[in-house]
């Protein structure tokens, strides 16, 4: 036996060699088209994520989302060719494998073609075959060789389906490419570029106002979403707009934006105006999103507005016044004189670009404008000098372009200078006067801002006037004396009244004003006197006294009714006395209602002391005014003075001051002790004894009041005889004149 290796028979080994290039073929076409199917799923998938969302109004994949796609396709190829291709198709087919799979397919081979390749692959055959058995071997393996199909080896069927769905896909891409070239290019440039260029979109909107975000609006105010789609497309506008939300405080959600009217002129609008845009407290970031078209990262910032936060007020008075210079700040109510100059100086919250001043009375209005690198938070404005009530409208723009919610309005009032107050009043002067009286005024006379002069002004029967100026003394106190005897009297300007006449008396002052024609001129009460002779003027003095005198008894006269039901009482209290405090014929009074019948004579009779003592002062300061006439109106007597003073005023004050206040508070007293039910006689007696007293003082005056009458009658009797005299003497000094002139006549 020969140790040379058996070679297989070329129709063998050609056989052979056939079925290693089938099988490789086979698993370049399996791979392939795995992997054709492989990168067309991960097209239409990439295609899908990339661009459906587009379709549900969302945004594209970010470049990294789209890296990460490309890398899982590149991944997935990879593998594919790894595990379908470059793991099988370099493999090392071996001869025995090969004729196994023959041998399997076409059993006729009957261990033939394993036999010869096997012995053919052996350098030396271990049990010393014998040549005849490997020749045996390979003449029934060359028999079969040429009954073999080498396809018959392979299935077909899952190669066909998977070159039948590789064909499929790969066209579905080509078909794509071809009717959707746009979109083919888009895609290419997406995910295999990594381009950020966006899908094309069916729909075109636009929020209008958002030329740059963030965009700042005032806190608290209301802000309104505008969009607007482009109508002219093929595909009609959308129906509605979407606005997804996210607000600082993190809640989101999403609101629908209704159509705002038909298209117009190309567009058709949107609008939303309810939350969370309305009163806006926190900022927010949305998106609005109409079919597939969508504005991404829009903000609302929401700051504070501007306001004003103080508004000083530099003021220049006028000259008038005599007032320094100063500063205030303004606060409502403020008012200044008229003619005053007033420059403001106005604060503000925030930096401010722009200011409008509007007058509330003319409505014009002034613009400042500020550069935002300033920073002004702080402006000056001067007020036209102030001749009428002024009321500004502030409206501020900060350097964000946010105007204040609410216009701050200041109002300063005009204070016109007012004539001066003039208080004043005749002391001890009455309707009447005499020529050479004297004229007491006393009061007070004031002004804003300070008096000028003060004069009297009198107005006589004819209209012609005299002025006559005085002095006020401290804090503009009026204690001025007109003396008509001493302005008769003067050298110039003398100036007399006549009797029978009147005049009209008044106390006028100007003030400081300078700003009209003239100064403000007050005026106090008008008086209007008669002048009268001094006989005229003692004539009316003495029918006042007359009066006095019966006012007086008739005081006296109730006091004694008082003074007797005292007595009553007095004699009520007795022991054994009768009650005669109760009605006549009621029989069965009680206890109690007798004791309130004594309490309420005793009121009764209090309040008759307060009448009385009132009354008594009354007449006490009608004497007194009739004793300054007497004085004023220079026809006095020193006796007559001193009758008045000292025998009718001071009794009368007297009686008035001490002994009706000391009177009444016995009653009150008696009054306690009533209220008790305690019968108090030393009291009642107290009481009816003082009643008397005062009866004696008040008589006393009365007889007094009667001595003056008796000596103003005598004195009226001697006027008359003079007056009587007087006459008598000028009639016949006309007598006289007469017959001097009858005899010259003759």
């Amino acid at each position: 036996m020969s140790n040379a290796p058996n070679s297989i028979p070329p129709n063998v080994e050609k056989l052979l060699a056939k079925l290693r290039r089938r099988v490789r073929v086979y698993v370049w076409l399996e791979g392939l088209a795995l992997a054709v199917i492989w990168v067309v799923v991960a097209f239409w998938l990439s295609l899908g994520m990339d661009y459906l969302p587009v379709l549900a109004g969302a945004d594209e994949m970010p470049r990294a989302a789209r890296v990460l796609v490309l890398l899982a396709t590149s991944a997935g190829l990879a593998y594919i060719l790894y595990r379908w291709i470059l793991r099988r198709a370099f493999v090392q087919l071996a001869n025995r494998s090969l004729a196994l799979l023959l041998e399997r397919q076409y059993p006729e081979f009957r261990d033939a073609l394993m036999t010869a390749v096997d012995l053919s692959e052996e350098g030396e055959s271990p049990l010393e075959l014998h040549h005849s058995m490997f020749e045996k071997s390979v003449a029934e393996a060359v028999s079969q060789t040429n009954k073999v199909r080498v396809s018959k080896v392979f299935n077909r069927s899952p190669l066909l389906r998977k070159l039948i769905c590789a064909t499929l896909a790969f066209g579905s891409v080509v078909a794509f490419a071809v009717f959707a070239h746009e979109a083919f290019a888009t895609w290419t440039s997406r995910i295999l570029m990594l381009s950020d260029a966006p899908w094309p979109r069916r729909a075109s909107i636009e929020v209008l106002g958002f030329e740059q975000t963030p965009l700042k609006v005032a806190e608290g105010s209301d802000f309104v979403v505008r969009v607007r789609a482009d109508a002219s497309r093929p595909t009609p506008p959308p129906k509605l707009c979407v606005i997804y939300y996210e607000l600082d405080g993190g809640e989101t959600g999403r609101v629908n934006m209704s159509k705002d009217g038909e298209s117009r002129e190309g567009y058709q609008h949107y609008r939303f105006d309810g939350k969370p845009f309305k009163g806006m407290l926190e900022s927010v970031s949305f998106d609005v999103v109409g079919f597939d078209a969508r504005v991404k990262d829009l903000d609302i910032q929401v700051v504070k507005s501007p306001s004003v936060t103080g508004v000083e007020m530099d003021c220049q008075l006028p000259k008038y016044t005599a007032r320094l210079p100063r500063k205030q700040a303004w606060r409502p109510g403020t008012s200044l004189p008229i003619g005053s100059e007033v420059r403001l100086t106005i604060a503000s919250s925030k930096p401010l670009r722009e200011v409008v001043l509007e007058n509330l009375d003319t409505g014009e209005s002034e613009t400042l404008q500020f550069s935002p690198e300033s920073e002004t938070s702080q402006f000056d404005y001067q007020l036209p000098t102030l001749s009428e009530p002024v009321g500004i409208q502030i409206s501020l723009v900060d350097t964000d372009g946010i105007s204040s919610q609410q216009p701050y309005r200041l109002a300063i009032a005009t204070l016109a200078d007012l004539p001066p107050r003039i208080d004043v009043l005749m002391q001890g002067i009455g309707s009447a006067i005499t020529p050479q009286a004297r004229i007491p005024l006393q009061g007070e006379i004031t002004d804003d801002y300070g008096i000028n002069k003060s004069w009297f002004d009198i107005t006589s029967e004819e209209q012609t006037t005299r002025k006559v100026e005085f002095d006020l003394a401290q804090r503009g106190q009026v204690e001025a004396v007109l003396d008509l005897r001493e302005q008769a009297t003067q050298e110039s300007n003398a100036w007399r009244l006549e009797t029978g006449k009147s005049i009209i008396l008044a106390v006028k002052s100007d003030d400081l004003y300078d700003l009209g024609d003239a100064a403000n001129v007050g005026q106090g009460d008008e008086y209007s006197l008669d002048v009268v002779t001094s006989d005229e003027l003692l004539a009316l003095l003495e029918a006042n006294e007359l009066n006095l005198k019966r006012r007086f008894e008739q005081v006296i006269s109730e006091m004694k009714s008082t003074r007797d039901r005292l007595l009553r009482l007095q004699a009520d209290l007795q022991p054994n006395a009768s009650d005669e405090s109760a009605e006549p014929g009621d029989q069965n009074v009680s206890n109690e209602q007798i004791w309130s019948l004594r309490v309420l004579q005793v009121q009764r009779a209090n309040q008759q002391g307060d009448k009385s003592r009132l009354e008594i002062e009354g007449v006490a300061a009608a004497f007194e005014n009739i004793r300054e006439q007497i004085i004023n109106n220079r026809v006095d007597t020193e006796e007559r003075k001193i009758r008045l003073q000292n025998q009718i005023i001071d009794p009368l004050s007297q009686i008035a001051i001490e002994q009706f206040p000391q009177w009444q508070q016995t009653l009150v007293d008696l009054q306690a002790q009533f209220e008790a039910n305690v019968a108090d006689q030393p009291l009642t007696t107290a009481a009816v004894e003082e009643a008397n007293e005062l009866l004696l003082a008040m008589e006393a005056v009365l007889n007094k009041m009667l001595e003056l009458e008796t000596y103003n009658e005598l004195v009226d009797l001697v006027r008359s005889i003079i007056r009587e005299q007087s006459e008598i003497a000028d009639e016949t000094n006309d007598q006289r004149k007469q017959k001097a002139r009858s005899l010259l006549e003759d």
